[in-house]
């Protein structure tokens, strides 16, 4: 379950009952001008909510008729399957804006440049978004990839010496530790890494029309995802991993 700002609302309202296949929200090019506000990836029983309390000062600032997009995601397919309904609920609470010190900054970042292919065991992509104006705190972190995913890290990036030791890591594609208790200092003109591991079985086929390889994209069938997830404060204005 995925929440993100609405700046651009073109293609988004339709009529009341209208059903719409692969629309815009499913377009990845728009959430450079969606920013996140949380996310949700908790599947397992027992463990399918999330209640975080922000660092003492900390929050997010919305508009008077902000408009907020509220994804929920469930997959039925061949290689995964929800086994029941999908449903979500969000909850905000508030604190006086007298006590707010610093606006929460989050980042959504996509590594799109990704391929796998029938008998890759353990193949990694990375990439870096540098995007601390001036020096920054992460306080939280998640990934999401599909079942081929094996290892999902995030790190600390510097542009003097590159990625440092991982602050976050996964290897359960579909119940991701969604990682709240972060204090990870970010120098000016740093940043974060992530790096997605994948394997693929020599008798499994993603895209027939590709070789049965997988590239980036939402259709869990025939590709993959390499998302990062990152909360930090202060917020900077115009910071984005597009």
């Amino acid at each position: 379950m995925n929440v993100f700002r609405v700046k651009t609302i073109a293609d988004l309202d339709g009529k009341n009952g209208d059903v719409v296949v692969d629309g815009s929200c499913f377009v990845s090019g728009n959430w450079k001008d969606w920013p996140l506000v949380t996310n949700l990836q908790n599947s397992s029983p027992g463990n399918n909510s999330n209640d975080w309390t922000l660092p003492e000062g900390v929050a997010h600032k919305f508009m008077p008729g902000e408009k907020l997009m509220l994804q929920i995601h469930y997959v039925n397919a061949t290689t995964q399957m929800t086994p029941g309904n999908g449903k979500g609920i969000v909850n905000f609470h508030s604190i006086p804006a007298s006590q707010v010190t610093a606006e929460l900054g989050t980042m959504f970042a996509t590594d799109q440049m990704i391929k796998v292919c029938p008998g890759d065991m353990n193949r990694s992509f990375e990439t870096s978004c540098r995007f601390a104006k001036q020096p920054v705190t992460i306080i939280g972190a998640n990934g999401h990839f599909h079942s081929r995913g094996v290892r999902f890290e995030i790190t600390p990036y510097d542009s003097i010496t590159g990625a440092g030791t991982p602050f976050y890591t996964s290897t359960t594609w579909d119940d991701p530790p969604f990682s709240q208790k972060l204090s990870v200092p970010v120098p000016q003109d740093g940043g974060f890494g992530w790096k997605c591991t994948y394997s693929m079985r020599a008798d499994q086929c993603g895209d027939p029309k590709n070789n049965c390889c997988i590239t980036f994209g939402g259709k869990v069938e025939t590709q993959e995802h390499c998302n990062a997830f990152v909360y930090y404060y202060p917020r900077l204005d115009g910071a984005t991993c597009f």
